[in-house]
């Protein structure tokens, strides 16, 4: 009698285990970025995640993959998460390992591939400063180094497209490039599986 109580208590727990449908975790610090240079082509548009880089505005839009068949956030918008006192940053993803944010040995501001912490040697992780927009305020901002590095974007001709660079050592900033700033909009929940 003993035996067949605990075997019914097993059953029982596991018709209570049974998978539920993921659902979209809340992020604090996720946010979206838009650039910001008066006057120019780029001014408020968005910064999307595409081919590992970074782009200014809809000529190349955010790239996502899901490979659920339902239950994926829209995948429609690139948001960040700013790593809490690290100065690191990565893309808010719901991706097992998660995707981080880094700026390649050439300046222009990349991302991981998922599954992969790998970044060509030179490569810079930080630091990256997020600061929150006030509670009376809508719009936060997103710096790079320590006041005297910042970013550009620079015309892509082959793809007509932006692409965004941080100004470092390496970066290969041409007069047809244009300094940008990145303001934040905080955003309510991941909004992709991952970025590709």
């Amino acid at each position: 009698m003993f035996c067949k109580t605990l075997l019914a208590s097993a059953l029982a727990g596991l018709a209570v285990a049974a998978p539920a449908p993921i659902a979209q975790r809340q992020e604090a610090s996720s946010f979206s970025a838009i650039a910001v240079h008066s006057t120019s082509a780029v001014h408020l548009q968005s910064i999307n995640a595409n081919g590992g880089k970074f782009w200014v505005g809809a000529e190349k839009p955010t790239s996502t993959y899901c490979p659920l068949s339902t239950g994926c956030p829209a995948g429609n918008i690139t948001t960040f998460a700013a790593g809490a006192s690290t100065g690191t940053l990565s893309l808010s993803v719901e991706v097992p390992g998660g995707q981080q944010v880094y700026v390649d040995p050439s300046g222009a501001l990349s991302f991981t591939v998922p599954h992969s912490a790998f970044m060509p040697a030179g490569s810079q992780t930080g630091p990256f400063v997020y600061t929150a927009a006030a509670s009376n305020q809508t719009v936060g901002t997103l710096t790079f180094g320590n006041g005297t590095q910042g970013f550009f974007a620079c015309p892509d001709d082959a793809v007509s497209a932006w692409q965004v660079y941080v100004f470092t050592a390496g970066s290969n900033s041409t007069s047809s490039c244009i300094g940008i700033g990145l303001s934040t909009v905080n955003e309510p929940a991941i909004a992709a599986w991952e970025y590709a």
